[in-house]
Formats: structure tokens, sequence, C-alpha cells
């Protein structure tokens, strides 16, 4: 499986857990932000410039 078709599945399943959340209330819609924050945030640090530097800390 290539990164665009396992981008593609992701962005599927997060599709899915948003469209689901609006069913929520609203502190449990915004816990469920802080977590994905916090998943990019760390997703973002994973991965590592091809000239060895850190990545910024910016979320995506």
């Amino acid at each position: 499986m290539t990164e665009r078709e396992i981008q593609s599945r992701l962005s599927g399943y997060a599709g899915k857990i948003i469209e689901q959340a609006a069913e929520l209330p609203l502190e449990d819609q915004e816990r469920l932000l802080l977590i994905a924050r916090g998943m990019a945030f760390t997703r973002n640090l994973m991965r590592t410039a091809p000239d060895g530097s850190a990545p910024s800390g910016k979320s995506a």
C-alpha cells in the first residue's frame, strides 16, 4: 500500500469520526479536537526532514 493510499484511507476514517462527533455534546467535541491536534503534532515530530533537522512544531 502506498503512502497516498494510506493517507486517503486515514482521511476517510477522520471524516467519519468528524461526522459522528457532531452528535456529541460540545465538551466531548472539544476533547476529540484536542486529541486530533495531539496526534497531528506527534506525527509531525516523528517525521524528520531529509537533512536530519527536526520538523517545526506546527501541527497539520
